[in-house]
């Protein structure tokens, strides 16, 4: 199944955010009763896992679970408002992107509440303001992200194909069984997973390197290619604004490599995004990592993360073989408006197949191969850029207050 590759924007956003340890002092989290295990379901967006977060049992709210932070975040200060929240200090965030440093709070002694899970006395970092504006990006509202303090208390098994999640007791987990499961020992450093993994760039030889499984990237893979000379980046590749982060945005190109490792998975012909060095700075400066695993690749398995006893378990599913494709049309849309119902193109790449016809940013989608309405969403879309080469796009857009029909072919570039 096709995905697309624009929203690696949680990782550009906070992968590299710098908290002090003095500024976010994290306390457990505890299942409700005497319950071994906590399980819901989730929802997905673009590869990012979706799950329900109260504030204080007042405030209802969406977040991210995302193995790439260290401390829970809100994206805005509108909310702990509005519950009357004092903050007890305010801080400097250290981000990515084309500015450096934004400002935000820190809310102490809050309680974070999931579903059967209780967090009492919980720090929380809350943004001035919605730098991100995600929900624009991935078509659905969210409102935070949290990881770490998750992480570290229980044993998380995600079921991507059925979206459901449980949170394990540790004492209560059974490891699975090796004859279904393939098991990945991985490094908990500094609050985040890392694996050492196979990578080939054109296809021969292979090099070992060090990648942080992240779980808030939608992307297959990154690849910090100045990170080592045998990761270099490949000559077929594509300009591409690869995301937004906190503080930027995030330039690069995609390519694609021959093949990479995850355990006795092999992965060919695998869409990665290379990041341009100078758009941004990598704060784990004392952890010689060479990138990061995403969503693309999680998604086609059931996963295990286990903190404590540092490994990865991973059981396959029909997605497994699925070939990496990416947005074949040239086009960058964003859900706008208040109800995230109007379809905006914020860029078209030059020379793609939509630059041919003279569609042009700033354009709205009216429709798209016969989708309208409530079936004319970010996801629908992004699923038929992604789908396969050749395949007819016939969108219908406005401009101004001129009305265009427009008709173009996919085409395969990479």
């Amino acid at each position: 199944m096709a995905r697309h590759f624009r929203l690696y924007i949680l990782f550009a956003a906070f992968q590299f955010l710098y908290i002090s340890t003095s500024e976010a002092q994290l306390i457990g989290y505890q299942l409700e009763g005497n319950r071994k295990k906590a399980s819901f379901s989730f929802e997905i967006y673009n590869n990012l896992i979706i799950i329900p977060v109260t504030i204080n049992k007042r405030i209802p709210l969406k977040f991210i679970l995302d193995t790439g932070v260290s401390s829970a975040i809100l994206f805005d200060k509108q909310f702990t408002d509005l519950i009357g929240i004092n903050y007890s200090r305010k801080i400097t965030v250290f981000g990515v992107g084309e500015e450096k440093v934004v400002q935000a709070f820190v809310a102490t002694e809050m309680q974070l509440s999931l579903p059967m899970i209780e967090g009492h006395r919980q720090s929380l970092l809350v943004l001035e303001e919605d730098y991100l504006e995600l929900d624009k990006q991935i078509g659905a509202e969210v409102h935070g992200i949290i990881g770490y303090e998750l992480f570290s208390r229980f044993i998380v098994e995600i079921d991507y194909p059925d979206k459901r999640i449980t949170f394990w007791d540790p004492q209560h987990f059974k490891p699975k069984r090796k004859r279904n499961w393939e098991k990945i020992e991985m490094n908990v450093l500094t609050t985040k997973p890392f694996v050492n993994i196979p990578i080939s760039i054109s296809g021969g030889e292979k090099f070992n390197g060090n990648f942080l499984i992240d779980t808030g990237a939608s992307h297959a893979l990154l690849i910090h290619h100045e990170s080592n000379d045998e990761l270099y980046l490949p000559e077929k590749k594509l300009p591409s604004v690869l995301g937004k982060g906190l503080t930027g945005t995030i330039y690069g190109h995609l390519a694609r490599i021959g093949s990479m490792d995850l355990g006795k998975f092999e992965f060919k012909d695998v869409i990665v995004s290379f990041p341009d060095e100078d758009s941004y700075s990598d704060s784990l400066v004392n952890i010689e990592k060479n990138g990061t695993i995403g969503g693309e690749i999680f998604t086609r398995f059931r996963v295990v993360i286990d903190y404590l006893n540092e490994v990865l378990y991973l059981r396959r599913t029909k997605l497994v073989d699925d070939d990496f494709e990416y947005n074949m049309s040239g086009l960058e849309v964003i859900a706008d408006g208040p109800d995230l119902d109007r379809l905006k193109i914020i860029s078209v790449r030059e020379g793609s197949p939509a630059d041919s016809v003279d569609i042009k940013k700033d354009d709205i989608i009216l429709s798209i191969n016969g989708l309208t309405g409530e079936s004319l969403t970010l996801s629908a879309i992004y699923k038929i850029f992604n789908s396969r080469p050749h395949k007819r796009v016939k969108i219908f857009i406005q401009r101004d207050e001129e009305k265009l029909r427009k008709r173009f072919y996919l085409r395969k570039d990479l």
